[in-house]
């Protein structure tokens, strides 16, 4: 087998050593107008590794915003994408994420990222952190020698077995056998047998049908279909109250009401109805009301009440099966 060239890491290639930081990177990559949220995991003076599922190509300007624990976030105004590695062709031993160099910052960030840098150093693992845990392995199960069935006393009572299985195979076979092969008894002589010679059994008589119930059935007049229902000219009565108009469809239908401005009227419509009336002006004993006009809209007829007074009175409209009345108080 040919020895593998080794691979030179990217390491040697750095001036600047990387200490492992792990924090939110936003990559802005301003020329297209993109812009990916990412995880850092490792930084140093002249650049850093993020982690992502989506990646820039090699070569592209990209700006950084890298947020700190400490000191919140840092700005890098401009950087460049050295490598990138997709998630179709990650390994094991570097996540898909891309190289990136920081080409140039303000005074500030430097001194940010100098002082990130020198905390990570400096600080000391957490208690337990790195401590190595030896795994505890379970007692070995001692078997005494003698619960162990030696092997020629195993084929002893294995051949027993089958033998025993055998045997009773062989009784059973031989059992069905004799049930098969019954013994005929011998008649004596002298002796006929008489046959049995069946009767002719009178057939049963039928039963008789019975007669026919006629059933009359229920006659159920149907009513002729008439077309939508129909609903004429409204009605006017006076009551001690107040005025009182009646609007009354040939059968139940949806019956709508509404108020109009400028200038206010009063609009009923009765859904799914055909008008009968001779006239679509109307006039209205009642003062305050000037007229009344009837208008066919597909699917409903609408009744405005044209007012003389600036406002719409106070009335109230009760609809029950096809019938609107409206009060005026």
């Amino acid at each position: 087998m040919l020895p593998q060239p080794r691979r030179i890491s990217r390491q040697h290639n750095r001036s600047d050593s990387r200490v492992d930081f792990f924090g939110r990177v936003r990559v802005i990559d301003r020329a297209r107008d993109r812009c990916l949220n990412c995880r850092a995991e490792n930084i140093s003076r002249g650049g850093i590794y993020v982690c992502g599922t989506q990646v820039f190509s090699k070569g592209t300007r990209i700006a950084l915003e890298v947020e700190t624990k400490r000191h919140g976030p840092l700005w890098v105004e401009a950087g460049e994408v050295t490598w990138s590695k997709p998630v179709q062709r990650a390994g094991l031993p570097i996540p898909p994420g891309m190289g990136v160099r920081f080409l140039h910052m303000s005074a500030r960030s430097r001194q940010l990222i100098d002082e990130e840098i020198a905390r990570i150093r400096t600080r000391r693992p957490r208690p337990g952190h790195l401590r190595r845990v030896t795994p505890v392995l379970p007692e070995p199960i001692r078997v005494e020698t003698k619960d162990i069935i030696p092997i020629s006393s195993k084929r002893y009572l294995l051949q027993l077995l089958i033998a025993i299985v055998a045997g009773l195979a062989v009784g059973a076979f031989a059992v069905s056998v004799i049930m098969q092969k019954k013994p005929v008894l011998a008649e004596p002589p002298g002796i006929v047998q008489a046959k049995v010679v069946p009767t002719a059994s009178k057939p049963k008589p039928k039963p008789k049908p019975l007669p026919a119930k006629k059933v009359e059935l229920p006659v159920v007049a149907v009513k002729a279909v008439e077309g939508p229902p129909k609903v004429g000219r409204p009605e006017f009565k006076k009551t001690p109250k107040g005025w009182r108009m009646v609007l009354e469809a040939s059968a139940p239908v949806k019956i709508k009401h509404f108020k109009l401005k400028n200038p206010p009227r009063l609009a009923v419509d009765l859904y799914q109805t055909n008008y009968t009336g001779d006239k679509k002006r109307l006039r209205s004993p009642a003062k305050f009301i000037s007229r009344v006009r009837v208008g066919e809209q597909p699917g409903f007829v609408r009744f405005v009440l044209d007012f003389t007074g600036k406002r719409v009175p106070r009335h109230r409209v009760s609809k029950n099966n096809g019938k609107a009345v409206i009060s005026f108080f």
